[in-house]
């Protein structure tokens, strides 16, 4: 794949069924390939109004919820084998962060070196 999206959903994954999913993501991807990643941060200012909503609505669903900080999740991108940027929602009232994963391009295989006899 050339382009992979991920919007609003990481944080209904646990580390490992989300390390699970991105390395699984890699694997499809092509050699300059990108995963577009939204993720929300949660502020330290407290809660807002739209995370209180979803709250609400998770709880509703009998849905966790897994937030992470930009580092954990940069983490966890780089783990599976992208190079990441973070960039912060262009909408400063939203507790969103952008990730964009490119494929860590593959390092040269040396040549098999030959038996001494």
């Amino acid at each position: 794949a050339d382009l992979a999206l991920m919007i609003d959903m990481a944080h209904y994954l646990a580390d490992v069924e989300l390390a699970l999913l991105l390395g699984r993501i890699r694997k499809k991807m092509s050699p300059n390939g990108l995963l577009l990643v939204r993720v929300t941060v949660p502020s330290r200012k407290g809660v807002t109004a739209l995370r209180l909503m979803e709250a609400v609505w998770a709880r509703a669903h009998g849905l966790v919820r897994y937030y992470r900080d930009a580092d954990a999740m940069t983490g966890l991108m780089r783990g599976a084998g992208f190079a990441v940027e973070v960039r912060d929602s262009p909408n400063a009232s939203r507790e969103e962060k952008w990730f964009l994963g490119r494929v860590k391009a593959a390092g040269k295989k040396r040549a098999p070196r030959a038996e001494k006899r």
